[in-house]
């Protein structure tokens, strides 16, 4: 192999591309891919990836009104984000998309009428190079082609590099609460939310 050849082969390698992954053939590989996160989080860190069932990944991969990116890095799936849509925030609470209380009326209210969308299952196995942005860019995309008026995500409070790749994103905090993680430990979390401007659709 020329030198030209080597530098190109190791260019292609690093290169990241973010794709919706269509078919039930990924399933096995995204309940790895997220397994394996989950295992090289530190046991104190564990809460910040919520356990989901393969099940829950087939339905994703099914595409009702939702999707499943992947991230690759050559041919290695390395990072994965999915979007779900609901008709309105109650639609969201009721298919338990969201798990935010109502504190108030404010919430309920500001997103009683508009379509909404939640992100999901973000994960990535090699931190630091721009995958999670690539991913939360990715289901910005579409949640706005499907129409909706508002993105949200719900991350541990303690997951300060988390929220701060949905802040990159132009996402903003509008609550926060405590809820039992797996192990039944309370845990605060934070509810952060893009709004797509009017004239944007």
């Amino acid at each position: 192999m020329t030198k030209m050849a080597s530098l190109k082969t190791a260019a292609d390698a690093a290169t990241i591309s973010v794709v919706p992954l269509i078919t039930q053939d990924w399933l096995a590989a995204v309940v790895a891919l997220h397994k394996k996160a989950w295992e090289e989080l530190p046991d104190d860190k564990k809460h910040m990836l919520l356990p989901r069932s393969p099940d829950y990944f087939a339905g994703l991969l099914a595409q009702k009104n939702s999707v499943l990116y992947g991230a690759f890095q050559g041919e290695h799936l390395v990072g994965m984000a999915a979007a779900l849509r609901a008709t309105n925030w109650f639609m969201a609470k009721q298919a338990g998309l969201v798990t935010c209380p109502d504190k108030g009326p404010e919430i309920r209210s500001s997103h009683s009428f508009s379509s909404v969308a939640v992100v999901q299952a973000l994960c990535v196995l090699k931190k630091g190079n721009g995958i999670a942005l690539e991913l939360i860019a990715a289901t910005k995309a579409w949640s706005k082609q499907k129409g909706c008026s508002y993105l949200f995500a719900q991350v541990a409070q303690d997951n300060e590099c988390g929220q701060k790749k949905f802040r990159q994103q132009n996402f903003d905090s509008i609550a926060e609460w405590f809820a039992p993680d797996a192990t039944g430990t309370p845990r605060e979390k934070t509810l952060l939310r893009h709004a797509f401007p009017a004239a944007e659709f």
